[in-house]
């Protein structure tokens, strides 16, 4: 469950990225900071995700494959 949760955020930061990207090539400067903003939200949770992932790795190594 937690790596569907990990691709889906991944997905997110991605496209906040691109959007931040897009919003300061048009000269949308209020728009870029917000997913700018937005990204690293999300990034901050991806690496809880993963974070919590490698947490599960180490408490049961056998699970892992």
């Amino acid at each position: 469950m937690l790596t569907v949760e990990i691709d889906a955020v991944s997905a997110l930061v991605d496209d906040a990225e691109q959007l931040a990207h897009t919003a300061g090539r048009i000269g949308q400067g209020t728009a870029r900071l917000w997913h700018n903003e937005e990204a690293r939200s999300q990034r901050k949770m991806l690496y809880e995700l993963h974070r919590q992932l490698d947490a599960l790795h180490t408490r049961f190594p056998d699970m892992s494959g």
